[in-house]
């Protein structure tokens, strides 16, 4: 007889934590419950179901399913469990299986039966052709109840679950059957969570709103998906920053795919901005149409993909944070309701192990949170300070604002988005944009909102420094009108011509931005400062790509409280000469300053100005030629002239 390779490398798909054992056995005693009874031969002859040392996981007493001898019938075997589950409404199944070199049949896999035996309805394939040989693993969280209601079965004294096998050969050589131990039933007691929730596996178990599924309604692979090759494994060093993370993927190499599916259970009923957060990182992981996000509505009788994978795109064994998904929004997009039984599904797909250059992702720090966007009216002032993105920001998809159309997703974990400190003027906290590591390009979109109805004259003023970031048409301002449905692309940054790690002074004239893209400012006006690259925040010229903002400014004529109409006259204008003369009707009544502006929002200088001052020099730079605007602001005086540059 051949040895059994019982290596069993995942953690079961659910923790008993809260949950309430029904049944369990693991055959150590060396005899059969009262609860199991075998059917031997129920087709064919020379069946067998016993209880055997050595055949269990990690060389424990298992159960063998199979034949004693060959013979040319094929023979059908079960062990059926008996189960008085009058009362429960949650079920749930688990148990270790090996397949030793079994084949295929139609006749293999789970049966429930709700009136003792009578009448069978299979509930679970078994397809072991797919499967590696002589090789343990957890099965996939057996959801009962959810079955049962399925196939309008009866949670009564009178329910049967069968494990069943059909072969022609005994096991020995190439034989033909199966091993099963740690057999537990259990009421999983799973709730839907309420808001803010976080699973950051930092216990070491799934908490009572996670657990692993067999993606029965989601997977393209072609077989059936349920396989005890899966792997949901919480590990210690393996999630963010060497905490408690889980490994998705498989448990050996060889055999077919293998798709895996981790629901999360929520209670979304009569909530509104509503994001998903999580980090996830890549080993080696292969793109399949199986792997991405789904949403179900309804308890899980349905799913719909709201949300492609693309790891051929990530780098590998590099953690990063997806960008927040707004649930609604994409929910609403589907023809989704916000439900009291609203799972999020994450899934992946693959063939080999966590190995060499294997197959997987990592998964950690999942968050599920209600976050109101705030409109901001001018006057307002952003420095960062507060060392996080306040509700006024957003890190969104650039997918309805990116002009690159080659990669398969513009939208990933390599994403960068974060405040950081250290990184803004004077050593300040800043606004970071770019990638989590050197690898394809992504577009970052940071969207900054406000409620500028009836504004005119709106004026923002920002610092940007340019990390190496190469010119690129999604390096650009956007401005939407209706809250981000639609964006226009108002301006273009030219970070090729701008010194590296220098914060340079933008303003940006909105409301003329707006006209001249034919919009008008409205109450959820979104200003979206947007960049692409593909390499991190590290090294020099060809190794880093990327921008940090900082000490952003918002001003209107309408914020201001008395304005004071004034006149302003330069001399020469238009000029070729360095030196001008600015000439004001009256003297200013409070210290102010004044500064030239370039048509592409660079501050080219600016100079203060004394209270009671009426003329003054400005000595200008050497600029190209073309229209320039100059900006005088002393307390509530504000004036705008053009001056041309010959």
């Amino acid at each position: 007889m051949r040895t059994l390779f019982v290596l069993i490398l995942a953690v079961g798909s659910y923790c008993g934590l809260y949950s309430q054992i029904i049944f369990e056995d693991d055959f150590e005693s060396g005899i059969f419950q009262p609860s199991w009874t075998i059917h031997t031969n129920i087709s064919g002859d020379n069946g067998l179901v016993e209880i055997a040392d050595d055949v269990g996981v990690n060389d424990s007493k298992g159960v063998k399913i199979g034949k004693s001898d060959n013979s040319p019938l094929l023979t059908t075997n079960a062990l059926d469990l008996h189960l008085n589950l009058d009362g429960y409404t949650q079920v749930a199944l688990e148990f270790d299986l090996a397949k030793y070199w079994d084949d295929t049949h139609p006749e293999d896999g789970i049966f429930f039966s709700d009136d003792n035996g009578n009448t069978f309805e299979k509930v679970v394939n078994f397809a072991p052709d797919n499967w590696c040989s002589s090789t343990y693993g957890s099965f996939p969280l057996v959801y009962v109840s959810k079955l049962a209601e399925e196939y309008d079965l009866d949670l009564n004294n009178n329910f049967i679950i069968r494990f069943q096998q059909a072969g022609i050969k005994e096991f020995s050589g190439v034989g033909d059957g199966f091993y099963l131990d740690n057999v537990m039933v259990f009421d999983p007691q799973f709730e839907y969570a309420s808001l803010p929730f976080t699973e950051d596996f930092e216990s070491g178990s799934f908490s009572a709103s996670c657990h692993q599924s067999i993606p029965f309604n989601t997977s393209f692979i072609g077989h059936d998906p349920a396989s005890p090759m899966s792997r949901l494994e919480i590990l210690p060093g393996e999630g963010v920053n060497d905490s408690y993370g889980l490994l998705i993927g498989k448990i050996c190499d060889g055999g077919d795919t293998v798709s895996n599916a981790l629901d999360f259970l929520l209670n979304l009923q009569d909530k509104s901005s509503v994001f998903l957060s999580f980090w996830m990182a890549s080993y080696f992981e292969n793109y399949q149409e199986d792997e991405g996000i789904y949403f179900s509505d309804n308890g899980g009788e349905t799913f719909i993909k709201v949300l492609n994978f693309f790891p051929d795109e990530w780098c590998n064994n590099e953690y990063g944070e997806h960008p927040p998904i707004s649930i609604d929004e994409i929910a609403d997009q589907f023809g989704l309701t916000l439900s009291d039984e609203f799972i999020i599904r994450i899934q992946q797909s693959g063939k080999q192990t966590f190995q060499n250059t294997g197959d997987g992702i990592f998964l950690d720090s999942v968050s599920v949170y209600e976050r109101p966007i705030v409109y901001k009216s001018p006057p307002f002032s952003d420095d960062l300070e507060s060392g996080l993105l306040e509700n006024h920001w957003r890190w969104s998809f650039a997918e309805n604002t990116t002009q690159d159309q080659a990669g398969s997703s513009h939208t990933s974990f390599m994403n960068h988005l974060s405040v950081k400190e250290g990184i803004g003027v004077d050593e300040s906290f800043g606004l970071r944009l770019g990638q989590d590591c050197d690898g394809n390009p992504t577009t970052n979109a940071a969207d900054l909102h406000l409620n500028l109805a009836g504004q005119s004259q709106v004026t923002l003023y920002v610092q940007i420094a340019d990390i190496f970031d190469e010119n690129d048409p999604d390096d650009a301002l956007f401005i939407s009108v209706n809250g981000g449905q639609t964006f226009e692309k108002v301006f273009e940054f030219d970070f090729f011509n701008t010194p590296n790690y220098e914060f340079q002074n933008y303003t940006f004239n909105l409301s003329d931005l707006a006209q001249s893209n034919g919009l008008v400012l409205t109450d959820q006006t979104i200003v979206r400062f947007q960049q692409r690259g593909n390499k991190d925040f590290e090294g020099t010229f060809s190794d880093a790509d990327g921008i940090i903002i900082d000490n952003l400014g918002l001003e209107s004529i309408s914020s201001t409280s008395e304005i004071t109409s004034i006149n302003v006259s330069i001399f020469p204008n238009p000029s070729d000469q360095d030196l001008l003369q600015v000439q004001m009707d009256q003297q200013l009544l409070e210290e102010g300053f004044i500064t030239l502006i370039a048509n592409d929002g660079r501050v080219i200088l600016t100079q203060n100005i004394a209270k009671g001052q009426d003329t003054f020099e400005l000595q200008i730079p050497e600029i190209p030629a073309g229209f320039y605007t100059l900006q005088l602001i002393s307390g509530n005086q504000k004036f705008l002239t053009k001056l041309v540059r010959m």
